[in-house]
């Protein structure tokens, strides 16, 4: 070998040797960076500063059933109990299936349907008589029935405005718009 060469090679090393001393500094750097980062991702509102609205919160996976979905054979069904019908209405089917052979009747399915009445207010009117006495000339009304208050509402009517600004915290001008949807009052303002 001649010294050029063994000079060269020599030259080669120690660029080397330092080429992997600059590498396994950034190797050191890189592993504390990867430390930090995995502590980081480690952080919750328990072991640092965090709120714990920023918590990462996993749900745990449900094991699978190996059962089908719905209610499973010998299970009792629970059903909604019947409500007493108002009125019933038969539903007939056709004695001829589409196939052009006879059906054989079975037995019937209840399906109910639930409606709320119209609710509409009971307006009484109290017609009182009037009159003037001959002698003296004063003014006589008739009394209202015993009972019977000189004001706007009854007593149910009171009982549900007091309900809904009362237990229900509904203020008076939401009571109103209720009476109106609902009672079809639409006439006066509330004054109790």
């Amino acid at each position: 070998m001649t010294t050029a060469l063994q000079g060269k090679i020599v030259a080669e090393n120690a660029n080397l040797k330092e080429e992997i001393k600059a590498l396994s500094r950034e190797n050191d750097s890189l592993k504390a960076k990867i430390v930090e980062l995995e502590d980081k991702l480690g952080l919750n509102s328990q072991n640092s500063s965090l709120p714990p609205s920023r918590d990462i919160y996993r749900k745990k996976g449900k094991k699978k059933s190996d059962k089908n979905p719905g209610g499973q054979p010998g299970h009792k069904a629970h059903k909604r109990e019947l409500m007493a019908a108002d009125e019933v209405v038969s539903c007939i089917i056709d004695k001829i299936c589409m196939c052009e052979s006879k059906v054989i009747l079975e037995d019937e399915i209840v399906h109910q349907k639930v409606e709320l009445p119209e609710i509409k207010p009971i307006v009484t009117e109290y017609r009182l008589q009037r009159g003037r006495c001959r002698v003296c000339n004063k003014r006589i009304t008739a009394n209202l029935p015993q009972g019977v208050t000189r004001d706007l509402l009854g007593s149910n009517a009171k009982t549900i405005i007091s309900s809904l600004s009362g237990f229900f915290i509904n203020s008076k001008r939401e009571v109103q718009q209720i009476l109106s949807s609902i009672f079809n009052l639409t006439w006066f303002s509330l004054k109790y």
